[in-house]
């Protein structure tokens, strides 16, 4: 595998795990963006845990 590709890889899994951690973590911010995108924040969690789940 080329080395682009893993540094690519690596990059992308660790910013989709600090995602998915932030919006399982209830922070405020999170809430917030739940609301603001017109969901509930159960459903955001479930989001949060399909993405730190795909890292």
């Amino acid at each position: 595998m080329d080395v682009t590709a893993v540094i690519l890889s690596i990059v992308l899994a660790t910013s989709t795990l600090a995602s998915g951690t932030t919006k399982l973590a209830g922070t405020r911010a999170m809430r917030e963006d739940a609301r603001r995108f017109g969901f509930s924040y159960s459903a955001y969690r479930l989001i949060g845990l399909g993405e730190a789940a795909a890292a």
